[in-house]
């Protein structure tokens, strides 16, 4: 009679190899989906570009014309608001390819912003220990560009580029909203397949997806959009927000010297926070409204505090002191190291 292995011994025999075999095969699953985020980066980008282009095509040239008034009986008021919807409806188009590309383009990489001298980087301010860069203040390691991000909001979103992906985001919402409500009409003649479609030069299926797809993202994106406004309007960051999160409730120490993460010194109050995101009065708050790169507000090293901020025309002031430009007394990031 032939006696079987326990199941548990069996379990106990294989957990070492497995344990080693998952060890040895960790970093290779790492790299495998660092390329793959990689690849997807483009991917992305193109989809989102044909996107806002096919529902832009349908609402420009297909959906507004219809609710033009009559030339000869319409009232001049209801020419205004449609003339108004149609040009905030072009800029609104163009605003969002702008900040979509900027928030693309423009990175926040400590690596990238300036050269710094040795003694500030190893004493003042510290250092990265993945990537060698200067890892100053609300400064976080993106595992996926393996480079320290500067205010860092999440994968490649930081102090230089939020501006553009908050009011990327916002638009694209508004826009997705806007669309959803004036092409609803159109839906239940998209979906009869036995009805006349009335738009020659604009595919019924197309329509069908754009809608389906304006939709869903107005929806989600209205409420991502919302979420990031109570953020900048409280001076957080997404990864700030959950580091407090999990601190226990006897960490806050309001009168402490020390800079608690629960006692966030960068909230100025949502005036003061919206000034700084919108870089006001340096820049007119109505430079968002229009494709024009503004720049933000300090130089990603210091930030405004409850005790530094003097109002507008604040200048950082402290170890990012020590930054020069190219060319000076200084020497590349990349020469300065330190032991991990």
């Amino acid at each position: 009679m032939t006696i079987l292995p326990r199941p548990a011994s069996v379990m106990r025999a294989l957990e070492a190899p497995v344990m080693k075999l998952g060890a040895a095969l960790e970093p290779v699953a790492m790299v495998v989906a660092q390329v793959l985020m990689r690849l997807m980066g483009p991917i992305l980008i193109v989809a989102a570009i044909a996107l806002i282009g096919a529902c832009a095509m349908i609402h420009l040239g297909m959906v507004l014309p219809d609710y033009r008034p009559d030339p000869e009986t319409g009232r001049w008021w209801a020419h205004a608001v449609w003339g108004a919807t149609v040009a905030g409806s072009a800029l609104l188009v163009v605003d969002l390819y702008f900040n979509y590309a900027m928030a693309v383009t423009t990175r926040s990489y400590a690596h990238d912003v300036a050269r710094v001298s040795v003694e500030a980087a190893l004493s003042a301010m510290r250092v990265c220990r993945k990537c060698s860069s200067p890892k100053p203040e609300r400064c976080h390691h993106c595992s996926i560009c393996d480079r320290c991000v500067l205010k860092m909001d999440h994968h490649c979103v930081g102090h230089y580029n939020h501006r553009y992906f908050v009011v990327f985001l916002v638009y694209l919402s508004v826009g997705c909203l806007l669309f959803s409500v004036l092409a609803a009409p159109y839906v239940p003649t998209a979906l009869d397949m036995m009805a006349e479609w009335p738009a020659a030069y604009y595919d019924r299926q197309l329509f069908i997806f754009c809608y389906m797809i304006a939709v869903i993202l107005g929806l989600v994106l209205s409420g991502m959009a919302a979420w990031h406004v109570y953020l900048l309007l409280t001076a957080q960051t997404q990864l700030e927000w959950m580091d407090r999160r999990e601190l226990p409730d006897d960490e806050s120490d309001p009168e402490s010297d020390e800079e608690d993460l629960r006692y966030n010194l960068y909230n100025l109050g949502w005036q003061g926070n919206l000034r700084v995101f919108l870089n006001s009065p340096a820049y007119p708050w109505y430079y968002v409204l229009f494709p024009i790169p503004v720049p933000p507000l300090g130089n990603g090293f210091v930030y405004p505090t409850k005790r530094t901020y003097t109002g507008p025309g604040w200048t950082p002031r402290g170890p990012a002191d020590a930054l020069v430009p190219n060319g000076g007394a200084s020497v590349p990031l990349t020469d300065i190291r330190v032991d991990a």
